[in-house]
């Protein structure tokens, strides 16, 4: 399947607001203030920040990088930030495995603005935060768990 272009972030998109992901949704209006802040769903319980550096330096400099983990256990989840937005496009333009896992890489949204949890079909929580990631990622995250 052939991925559709990103548009451009500095266009004006009456859609801001909304995630961008890979599957090439609109971009949000925050990023350029906010940085340049991707989330990390589904990675391996054994994926440490340095294996996020090491897989996502080859798409431009990165500022910043965190695994999360509450009560000493592994959420799955974590955030890369790049310093330009062209690193964002770039990784956001193919598919990413860490450590033979192929991630979810979606652009992260402050807590307040993100879409609320999604749920498994069973009544309970879904996605990877499951009940909030107790505000360990600074605000940051993709469903709103920590806002």
């Amino acid at each position: 399947r052939l991925a559709r272009p990103l548009p451009l972030l500095s266009r004006p998109s009456s859609a801001r607001g909304r995630c961008l992901g890979s599957a090439g949704a609109p971009p949000v209006a925050h990023m350029a203030q906010a940085g340049f802040k991707l989330f990390l769903g589904g990675v391996s319980p054994s994926t440490q920040k340095e294996d996020i550096e090491a897989h996502f330096s080859r798409y431009g400099t990165i500022t910043d990088s965190v695994v999360m983990y509450k009560d000493g256990r592994h959420r799955g989840f974590g955030f890369v930030t790049f310093a330009d937005e062209e690193a964002v496009h770039a990784a956001l333009s193919e598919p990413q495995v860490i450590g033979d896992r192929q991630i979810d890489v979606k652009l992260a949204v402050p807590g307040g603005e993100a879409p609320p949890p999604r749920t498994n079909g069973f009544g309970g929580g879904g996605g990877f935060c499951g009940g909030g990631c107790g505000g360990g990622c600074g605000g940051w995250d993709w469903c709103g768990c920590c806002g």
